[in-house]
């Protein structure tokens, strides 16, 4: 998951705000990419995890869902569209991540 929103980022440079949505899918890059290479192995870092990516889901859903109010019936070829959909993916890979965390235990293995 870590390269796809890395390769979702860097194609945000022709977006009229990069700056923004670069950002919103290096956090996951950087969180999927820090727990698949075992970076984050210490009790604290695993209680940030179980922190981190629920905020991260529910506010990529509420913006999500924000952006599908007052589209056209077109909605399908609008951008809003397709920034929502990034959102999706990042709040059920943040939901998936931290499930993942909780039934992991406290010890993160």
């Amino acid at each position: 998951m870590s390269v796809l929103f890395l390769v979702a980022a860097g194609v945000q440079w022709n977006d009229p705000d990069p700056g923004f949505w670069i950002s919103i899918y290096l956090i996951p890059a950087l969180l999927s990419a820090a727990e698949a290479l075992r970076w984050i192995k210490n009790q604290s870092m695993t209680m940030l995890r179980s922190i981190v990516w629920p905020i991260l889901a529910v506010v990529s859903l509420i913006y999500g869902l924000n952006l599908f109010h007052g589209l056209t019936p077109e909605w399908y070829n609008d951008e809003a569209t397709r920034e929502s959909g990034g959102l999706f993916l990042i709040t059920i890979h943040g939901l998936i991540s931290y499930w993942s965390v909780r039934k992991a235990g406290p010890g993160g293995e």
